[in-house]
């Protein structure tokens, strides 16, 4: 019979952030600007470029808003 040979302790190594790491965050970081970016601009004033939605009219559903 044969058997296998003993081995030492296994070492438990933590995984090194690599270049996707890096883009994740990247696209983390562009997704919430661009969201902070279209919030800014809907409610913004229409004197200021913006849309002049209030925040409650974000959440309204389409039956509840003026036409």
């Amino acid at each position: 019979m044969a058997s296998t040979p003993s081995q030492g302790p296994v070492i438990q190594v933590n995984a090194q952030p690599d270049v996707y790491t890096a883009i994740l965050m990247v696209a983390i970081i562009a997704l919430v600007t661009a969201i902070a970016f279209c919030f800014w601009k809907l409610t913004g004033t229409v004197d200021a470029g913006g849309y002049g939605i209030t925040v409650g009219d974000l959440f309204k559903s389409l039956n509840e808003l003026p036409k």
